[in-house]
């Protein structure tokens, strides 16, 4: 079990997502709550146009409202500026993510510096049209990196907040 006394802020930029965020509030909350995590939920609204903010407040995450869309790595610089806790997780405010193994990312920093997880189920692959050219991106992934990397663009991530602060001035903002 994660130990409670360190605690971990999970940090959910969001555009438009009035309808899947509260699913993953529950499930995140959820989850915390099985772990019994010292934990802080995040939503940054980046410019919303539908009631993503309010949804999320009633929820119970702290929301952090940007009153014009000014890109994902903004609103993610956003949040983990604001985090209130060392171990951050990353994640989308669309329910592509297995959302009941943020404890498991957050074990692996204590052997590695950032973990990674991976989206399932038929959200990922979005269309056919774009499926063969994901394959090729895959591939030349894999031979790069010299082993097989499942979803190497993946927004489920963990990591220490002070290894990444060095690098929020060059992060994109898009």
């Amino acid at each position: 079990m994660v130990s409670a006394e360190e605690g971990v802020s999970f940090v959910i930029p969001v555009h438009n997502e009035e309808e899947a965020i509260p699913l993953v509030l529950d499930t995140l909350k959820a989850h915390i709550k099985k772990e019994n995590l010292k934990a802080e939920i995040l939503v940054v609204d980046d410019g919303s146009t539908d009631q993503t903010a309010s949804v999320a407040a009633s929820k119970g995450a702290r929301v952090i409202s940007v009153p014009m869309n000014v890109g994902y790595g903004a609103a993610l610089k956003r949040g983990i500026e604001a985090a209130s806790f060392s171990k951050i997780v990353i994640t989308d405010g669309d329910a592509s993510y297995p959302l009941q193994y943020a404890a498991n990312l957050i074990r692996q920093l204590d052997r590695f510096d950032l973990a990674i997880g991976r989206r399932t189920g038929s959200l990922y692959y979005r269309s056919l049209l774009s499926y063969p050219f994901r394959l090729v991106y895959l591939a030349l992934i894999w031979f790069v990196v010299g082993r097989k990397v499942p979803d190497p663009n993946s927004g489920f991530r963990a990591f220490h907040r002070e290894d990444l602060l060095p690098f929020l001035p060059v992060m994109c903002l898009g």
